[in-house]
Formats: C-alpha cells, structure tokens, sequence
C-alpha cells in the first residue's frame, strides 16, 4: 500500500513532466475561465483529503461522518448544477396553463371529480372557489374517497395549500421554494394578480432533466424547442 501511495502521490505532484502536472495547469485555465467552478474544485480537494484519512482509520463514527458529509456534498452539487439548467427560463415558459389541465371548482361533486381524474394522466388537481385557488386535490385521495363513501364535493379532500410565485419568478428560484417548501404545486400569478396556472414539481424537474441531457450531448446549449405544455 505504502508504495502504491507513494507512486501515486509522484504522478500526482503539480510537476509538468507529470500527468499532475497536465491537470493542474488545465484546472487552472479553467478557473480563469469559469470562476463558478472554484468552490466545487476546493469541495472535491477536500474530500479527496478526507477520503484519504479514512482509508488510514478503522473508526466506524468517522468513517460515518464521512458518507454523510459526500451524500451533502453530492446532494448540493447536484441542486447547483440543476439551478445553473435552470437560470435561463421563468415560470412562465414552462407552466401549465389552466385550459391545459382538469381543475376543480369546490364545490364539484366527488363522484364527478373522480369520473374526470380516471380519465386523465394528472396526479395533482388544482382547486378554486370562483376564480381564486384554495388548494388542490390528489387522485389517490378522491379513489380513497370513493371507497369510502362519496362526500358532498371535492372540498372534502382539498389539501388546502396555496403557495404562489409571479410569472416572472425566475426558474432558479422557484427550485429553492419547492426544495424549502416542500409542496408538489405552485400557482403562477400575472401581474394583475390573476392565476394563470401551475407548475407542477415533477414536472419541472423531469423539463430539467431533459434540459440537462440535452446540454450535456450538445455543447453548445442552443435549443429553441418549447418546452412541455401539457400532460
């Protein structure tokens, strides 16, 4: 191990004759480049280090706080990466619009939300009492109810939630509300205060992950196509 150690750490050394060498001098380019990239690089340095004084320990507590420090490490790199996808779009350009979806009025019957849900792929139905959103409704939550006993309307099973963002709302931002909030659904307001729809968080991270595999096989990140309108 001692001489594995060794040669590794030679081959390692910022020295240009080295492939450490070759690999420092591209990092720093690309540090000039892209200074976004330093603090992963000193996150990866550091637990390279850490790894390191693991492999020297038998301590199972420390070996414990290591795993838990890389899942956060990998948890919040990958967050960043996804907010960086995300900087370019607002809330509105990948909403959905309420003629896109079923929606319920609070007052509709239980027996006729769960005719309309059987007939569609959505999860999560948004709720209103006139043109104002209360809430929305589950589709396990109205079969559940349909087991049960009809109730008198939809407003027995309303999870009555209301969490809104501006249309403007910057993509970015909205993944930090929905990470801290913890709520499947966001109604999306124009600036007369009006509910235009819902972004719906599986589906703004399924657009995202589209995004990024899209990035990731063209370099060049141009991409013109609309984004998912409907279900």
């Amino acid at each position: 191990f001692l001489a594995c150690a060794v040669i590794s750490s030679l081959l390692l050394l910022p020295v240009t004759p080295y492939p450490g060498g070759r690999l420092f001098h591209q990092l720093i380019e690309r540090t000039r480049e892209n200074t976004s990239i330093l603090p992963g690089l000193v996150k990866t340095i550091c637990l390279a280090i850490l790894c390191l004084i693991a492999s020297q320990t038998s301590s199972v507590s420390f070996t414990i706080v290591i795993a838990v420090y890389v899942g956060i490490a990998i948890e919040q790199h990958l967050f960043e990466r996804t907010r960086n996808i995300a900087r370019p779009f607002t809330a509105s350009d990948i909403m959905f619009s309420l003629d896109s979806l079923i929606c319920f009025q609070h007052s509709t019957s239980c027996s006729l939300a769960l005719e309309q849900a059987l007939k569609s792929f959505q999860t999560l139905f948004p709720v209103f009492h006139m043109k104002e959103p209360i809430g929305y409704a589950e589709k396990n939550s109205l079969l559940q109810l349909s087991e049960d006993g009809y109730g008198p309307s939809v407003s027995e099973v309303t999870i009555k939630t209301v969490s809104r963002v501006s249309s403007a709302t910057p993509l970015s931002l909205v993944l930090s509300i929905f990470r801290e909030s913890d709520v499947p659904l966001l109604f999306v307001f124009n600036d007369d205060n009006e509910c235009q729809g819902v972004l719906i968080k599986d589906k703004v991270l399924e657009f995202l992950v589209i995004k990024g595999a899209e990035v990731h096989v063209d370099s060049s990140g141009d991409d013109d196509s609309e984004p998912p309108k409907n279900f």
